[in-house]
């Protein structure tokens, strides 16, 4: 059984051509092991044992979006934000603010990566504010407060949250 563990993590590091950093504690006991075994060994090991070798961080499936889509079903909504991804390791959404609105946002315990889909305004944070527009990437570091201001039209952003969003 402990080497099926080993084989299945080995496995999945070696079938995806990439190595990851394991925890410690799910080889160590196979630390020699680990060393002298290769890809022949390992794989063949997985795969007689009956387990699916696959990347371990790999998706249920991959998607595309539309925006026309998305920002319709945010109107539904009636909400400020829609997200429309959720993963642990990121989540995604889109935020709308109109003209004229505050930004009621408070700062999240997420690293945040904005980018101004359509719309004008001003970013401010750390005491700096900066004029913002389509194609605008903003990045933000977890824990700062910031906020759009002077929003002079209907601001569109898509919001990327690393890990996913919890704070709001």
């Amino acid at each position: 059984m402990a080497l099926s563990v080993f084989a299945v993590a080995a496995a999945a590091v070696l079938v995806s051509g990439r190595r990851r950093a394991w925890p410690v504690s799910a080889v160590s006991a196979h630390l020699p092991l680990a060393l002298f075994a290769g890809p022949a060994f390992v794989l063949p090991v997985a795969l007689a044992a009956g387990f699916a070798v696959r990347p371990a961080f790999a998706l249920e499936r991959w998607a595309t979006y539309s925006f026309a889509e998305l920002a319709a079903e945010r109107d539904r909504s009636r909400q400020r934000y829609l997200e429309f991804l959720r993963r642990h390791a990121l989540s995604a959404g889109i935020y709308v603010l109109a003209a004229g609105t505050d930004d009621p946002q408070q700062p999240h315990r997420e690293d945040e990566l904005y980018f101004v889909i359509e719309g004008r305004a001003r970013f401010g944070a750390n005491g700096e504010s900066r004029h913002v527009g389509p194609g605008c990437l903003i990045y933000v570091p977890a824990g700062l407060p910031h906020r759009f201001t002077d929003i002079e039209a209907d601001l569109s952003v898509l919001v990327v949250f690393a890990p996913a969003e919890t704070s709001l």
